[in-house]
Formats: C-alpha cells, sequence, structure tokens
C-alpha cells in the first residue's frame, strides 16, 4: 500500500489545484436495501473448531454514496466515495461496515495531443467469496494507475500512442502485481467510409511475492478495420499474440474479432459481436471481491436484439463464453440469457423487468464424471421503478430474486432482495 505514496499525493494534490470549484458536479444518494438468504455461509465468531456453517440471515444495508465530477478544458477529474453499513438481523456474525474510494485525473497538457491520466482506487472486499462479508473476511484492495497518452492527427492519418503503469496491492492475499501496458495505433480513415487501422500492444507483469503466479510479458501486433453506415456497421481485427512466461516456452495465439450492427428500422436492430484473444486478469478483483490472477484464451460470443419507441422498449441479449487456461486443464463456460422490458409511465417515471437465466460450468479434469467439475444454473428475476422527482432529485425502487442450483454441493436456494435510491445532485 505503501508504494508509489509520494506520487500520488503529488497528483492527488495536482487534481485539486487545477480544478475549477464552481464547475463541480455533485451527486449524492441514500440507499436502503434488504437481503434474505437461505444460504449465508460464514464461520461463527469465537468458534475453536472454525466450522464452516450454513445458516438463513436477513442482511439490511444502508449506504451513502458522493461523486464530484469536473470536467473543465483542462482537466476532468472524478470523485466517487461509498460508505456501507451492514446489519445483520438474526446476529450470525458481528455488523459491520466497509467503504470505497474511487479517484481519477486526466490533465490535458497539450489538447488534442498530449495528456497525462491518474487513477486510484480504493476498496474492501471479501478474502473468501464463497463466505459473507465480515470483520474476519475481508481485505483492502489498493489499485493505482497512472501515464501518458500522445495523439497526432494529420490530414485523414492519425497516430496514438500511451503507456500505464497499474499497481494492485492486496493487504491480505499475495497478489500484489505491477503491469505496464502500452498501445500504439496508426490509423486513417478512407473516402469510403472505412477505417484502417495497424496497432500493436504489450503488457508486462511481476508479481512480487506470489507462490501461485508467474511473471509474464505478452504482446499483439493486428490490423483492425471498421465500417459505418446508417444501415451496416461492423468492426473486423486480426492479430496475433506473443505470449512469454518464466519457467515455460514462448507460445503464439490467434487474435480475432467481428461485431456486425444492423439498423433494422429507426427504433430496432440487432447486434453480433465474436471475439477469441488472450486474456488475463492480474491483480483484477471479480464481481465477488477474489483477486483474479491468471492467463487464459477468451472465446465470447454475444447476439442482441434490441427495439425502442416513446413508451416501450425491449432487450433480447444471449451469451456463450469459454475460458480455458494456458498452462493446465482448466476451463471456465458460461451461458446467458437476459431480457429486458421497459416501460415508460407518465410524469418521468419508468417501470423496468428483467429476467436472466445464466448456466456456469467449471472443469479442472477431461474426465466429465470427475469430481472437481460442476455445474451452476443461476435465475434472476428483478423489477425496479425509477421516478424523476425534480431536475435535481430521482428515486427508485426495486425487488429481485436469485434461485441457484448447484451440482458442487447438491444444495439450492434462493435470495430475494428489495431497496430504493434516493438521489440529488447539483
Amino acid at each position: 500500500m505503501k508504494r508509489y505514496r509520494y506520487l500520488r499525493i503529488v497528483l492527488l494534490t495536482s487534481a485539486f489545484v487545477f480544478t475549477d470549484v464552481a464547475a463541480i458536479d455533485l451527486d449524492m444518494s441514500f440507499s436502503q436495501s434488504v437481503f434474505s438468504s437461505s444460504n449465508i455461509l460464514h464461520v461463527p465468531e469465537n468458534s475453536p473448531e472454525q466450522v464452516l456453517e450454513d445458516s438463513e440471515e436477513v442482511i439490511s444495508t444502508s449506504s451513502v454514496s458522493i461523486n464530484l465530477n469536473d470536467d473543465s478544458s483542462e482537466v476532468d477529474s472524478s470523485f466517487d466515495l461509498v460508505l456501507n453499513y451492514l446489519d445483520y438481523q438474526n446476529d450470525i456474525i458481528s455488523d459491520t461496515s466497509r467503504a470505497s474510494l474511487k479517484s481519477s485525473f486526466l490533465w490535458t497538457i497539450t489538447p488534442k495531443h498530449y495528456s497525462w491520466y491518474f487513477e486510484d482506487n480504493y476498496t474492501q472486499t471479501q478474502k473468501d467469496p464463497s463466505l459473507v462479508f465480515s470483520d474476519a473476511n475481508v481485505q483492502n484492495v489498493n489499485q493505482f494507475v497512472t501515464g501518458p497518452e500522445l495523439e497526432w492527427v494529420v490530414g485523414d492519418s492519425i497516430l496514438h500512442l500511451d503507456s500505464y503503469l497499474t499497481d494492485y496491492n492486496f493487504s491480505e492475499t499475495d497478489n500484489d502485481n505491477a503491469s505496464v501496458v502500452s498501445n500504439f495505433k496508426w490509423g486513417k480513415k478512407m473516402p469510403s467510409g472505412m477505417t484502417f487501422d495497424v496497432t500493436y500492444s504489450t503488457k508486462i507483469v511481476s508479481y512480487e511475492e506470489s507462490d501461485k503466479y508467474d511473471d509474464y510479458s505478452q504482446s499483439t501486433a493486428g490490423v483492425n478495420f471498421k465500417y459505418k453506415k446508417k444501415v451496416n456497421s461492423f468492426d473486423i481485427f486480426y492479430g496475433l499474440t506473443e505470449l512469454d512466461k518464466d519457467e515455460s516456452k514462448d507460445t503464439s495465439f490467434t487474435s480475432a474479432r467481428v461485431a456486425f450492427k444492423r439498423q433494422m428500422s429507426r427504433r430496432s436492430s440487432i447486434t453480433l459481436n465474436h471475439s477469441n484473444k488472450l486474456s488475463d486478469s492480474s491483480g483484477s478483483v471479480d464481481q465477488f471481491g477474489t483477486p483474479l490472477a491468471g492467463v487464459f484464451v477468451d472465446n465470447k460470443t454475444t447476439f442482441a436484439y434490441t427495439r425502442t419507441s416513446s413508451s416501450f422498449g425491449l432487450t433480447v441479449q444471449l451469451e456463450e463464453q469459454s475460458k480455458k487456461d494456458t498452462d493446465i486443464y482448466l476451463v471456465d463456460e458460461s451461458f446467458n440469457q437476459n431480457i429486458v422490458l421497459t416501460r415508460r409511465l407518465a410524469a418521468r417515471s419508468q417501470l423496468q423487468i428483467s429476467y436472466s437465466d445464466r448456466r456456469h460450468i467449471f472443469k479442472n479434469d477431461p474426465d466429465e464424471s470427475a469430481s472437481g467439475n460442476y455445474q451452476d444454473d443461476i435465475f434472476v428475476s428483478k423489477i425496479d421503478y425509477s421516478k424523476r422527482l425534480s431536475k435535481r432529485m430521482s428515486f427508485n425502487i426495486f425487488v429481485s430474486d436469485m434461485f441457484v442450483k448447484s451440482s458442487e454441493t447438491g444444495r439450492q436456494y434462493e435470495d430475494k432482495k428489495v431497496g430504493f435510491t434516493f438521489s440529488v445532485s447539483r
């Protein structure tokens, strides 16, 4: 947590110095939610055996968030603070609190040519994502990002360069790492409406004390074609990625992306995306707060249909994704189906109903019947009502239900949640 401390202080101070206080946009919100689950995993406090228990619990969460944003001509800065208080109604563990602070600062040194980016994020997550958040199951995560962006435009050609240093620190796990990502792009606009880009990117990742993960570097070179008209648009990328890991031979992977969108009418469209690339999540944190690390081949296909009108909206999305580890047999597959219905009501209000069906398959053994392989089926439904009370105030209330069936443990359980949010902006 102490690395780059003085650089952070200098950059954060600069953000305040260059920020125009009168131009700051202020947003504040208060939310209250009640979460009921039949499957709260926890280790009872003061338990000498540290035995894992499965209990029913109702968790009441009170949250306050504050957002400050300035997008004046020279700077673009934002600060987001979120404070949460968790009240465990059945007292399976003690009540607790958690916080997150995200700040970013983009300083335009030379307009349209040279800028410097800075980001510093702090959050609290679970050490073990399968256990409920508590004082005994929490770790602090700090992410620091900084680097320059350069761009030159000559006629129909553009040259873009950027390089970012990213540093992750975890208070309770040994996943601390630092990475440097650099990107080069030369692009040219064609008279036909097509854009042609030549790209090259590199990433170098170094772990400080981890016994589980090796340092590695990867580089990708490729070409990108983009075409956009009123009815059809597409984006095609093809390249080659070289992976270099300690104590292993260099490996090459094909990187490709195809994105197609057709505007079927003024109010409806279909989108088809497919990508195959070498990806990683070094140091990042997933939605459950789990520190992620490793390199994998990510294959993803998405189809979406959208239709909107003055009073109605419909979105249907189908997604299939497969992640395969580059070193060992480890496959993570998911299949998602989502549908969202939106109804715009009178007096600046809106009702949204959504449903998702997700199947998650995890394999660490080629044998389909191996004990380490499992499947989770997750069904989520949600109703959300929002209303703008005035130009600066809004309110929303929601109800959600999640049903989970897992073959890993042979259990099935249901989570219910209800809550509201009141927001004020200046």
